[in-house]
């Protein structure tokens, strides 16, 4: 389908789903940045069924799906040898998801106005939010089968691998229907859940020409529902008749500036999976705490000021072959810990004889490493120099450079695209310290951004 006339068919149908709300509202995205001079209330003009409102708070309004379907994000989807690798992966980037938003955010203005908020998640997540006042639990169920605990737009909602289940510790809405077919069919249980999740909610538009098809030869209908349920990864399946396999797309990411960053943002997602693929890497957390950390990695100046859950002893899961005996001899005290004695205390909870296998860190220790966990730069490099006889220095020089910018920006060294929005605008001679972005200011951090994307500001 043309992408314009897929786009057409968004904007009309998920506020036009019935008993849905969406259409007459405005969504309160995200707070105000509060200024020394921003008013403590905006007005603004709130449509609702009956008639024009006017209301004054200290949030953004942007009427309309446009806001969040106008956004921009850095996407990539890497192919794996079978299904089992690919839901491997899968559950090894849920918990990476929140860590690339922070990295990458790049989204801190909105409709004219400075936000509280630094990347396009929150806008995304309220904008296309059909649900109904039923499926979130505002009203009795009546004409909904379910309560539904998020958005279309929203993060992961189960693990898929059935190892992994233990730390699916949220209430798992799914279609029960759906979920016996596929249990019937020979699906073990977490993948069926993961599939039955997707038909809770309404498909949003049908092609006319794909109606009558085959079931066995073509996937178009599953299609339809998976491609519009967008969770922060994506589970793609092979194509009839072609080479294409057992896809997982990753799909957190805000756009950079310059075609040096998305590189290097792509590149480091990239790396990351060779290592959890060649080491077995265990990344694994509860996914009440992914939430957690998806809700932190909107906030201002996040990569900074917050802390995200992740795993300390990643390497439990590893093989125990000549691979593990290099990262044996580059990280001993981390995997020494990989043969510690694990049991399991309660759904959602792995602990180890040295307590939970989890804790709070900041991105740069995420990324740069600390005492608790080596960091994922430090293990990418390790594995790149066992490759080092397959590439050639200009390859590697470019790798390094574009390791050096995720390296910068999780330590602070080089600011985030958000950051560096935030800043031009405060720091603008005709800012008045009120919130408002205003054309002039506008217009010249376009020009300021151009020159960037074209390498002309460090």
């Amino acid at each position: 389908m043309d992408t314009r006339v897929w786009a057409a068919y968004m904007v009309e149908s998920i506020p036009e789903r019935p008993y849905s709300d969406l259409l007459y509202s405005i969504s309160e995205v995200e707070l105000i940045y509060q200024d020394i001079k921003t008013k403590s209330a905006f007005p603004a003009v709130i449509k609702t069924k009956c008639k024009m409102e006017q209301s004054y708070d200290n949030s953004i309004h942007m009427e309309g799906l446009v806001f969040g379907a106008g956004c921009c994000g850095l996407q990539t989807t890497f192919q794996m040898d079978n299904l089992d690798e690919a839901r491997f992966l899968y559950d090894q980037l849920v918990n990476i998801c929140p860590i690339m938003l922070a990295l990458s955010a790049a989204s801190p203005v909105h409709r004219g106005y400075l936000s509280d908020i630094d990347t396009r998640w929150p806008v995304l997540s309220q904008s296309f939010d059909d649900r109904t006042d039923e499926e979130k639990g505002q009203k009795p169920l009546k004409n909904d089968r379910f309560r539904i605990q998020k958005s279309r737009w929203s993060s992961v909602e189960t693990y898929i691998c059935p190892e992994h289940s233990q730390y699916n510790n949220t209430d798992i809405v799914y279609d029960k229907d759906s979920y016996e077919e596929l249990k019937n069919e020979g699906l073990d249980e977490a993948l069926s859940k993961h599939i039955a999740y997707l038909f809770i909610r309404d498909p949003l538009f049908l092609c006319s020409e794909t109606l009558d098809q085959d079931e066995i030869l073509d996937i178009q209908h599953l299609e339809n529902i998976n491609s519009t349920n967008w969770q922060t990864l994506r589970l793609k399946l092979p194509i009839c008749n072609t080479s294409t396999g057992w896809r997982v797309e990753f799909r957190p990411m805000e756009i950079q500036l310059s075609d040096f960053e998305n590189a290097a943002y792509a590149v480091f997602v990239f790396l990351v999976t060779r290592i959890v693929i060649a080491y077995r890497l265990n990344f694994v957390i509860p996914i009440s705490k992914v939430d957690e950390n998806m809700s932190a990695a909107s906030k201002r100046d996040a990569v900074l000021e917050e802390k995200f859950y992740f795993r300390k002893n990643s390497f439990s899961g590893c093989h125990h072959d000549h691979s593990f005996r290099r990262l044996q001899y580059t990280f001993g005290p981390f995997t020494d810990k990989s043969i510690t004695e694990i049991k399991i205390t309660k759904p959602g909870q792995l602990k180890t004889k040295d307590g939970d296998d989890f804790c709070q860190m900041t991105i740069d220790e995420i990324i740069n490493g600390n005492v608790e966990f080596p960091g994922l730069i430090p293990l990418i490099k390790t594995y790149l120099e066992s490759k080092c006889e397959e590439t050639d220095d200009e390859t590697n020089y470019l790798t390094n450079s574009y390791l050096k910018l995720i390296s910068d920006r999780a330590s602070g060294a080089e600011p985030t695209t958000a950051n560096f929005i935030r800043n031009f605008v405060t720091t603008h001679p005709y800012y008045q310290q009120d919130s408002i972005v205003s054309d002039i200011i506008n217009y010249e951090l376009l020009k300021a951004c151009a020159k960037k994307s074209n390498g002309g500001i460090k």
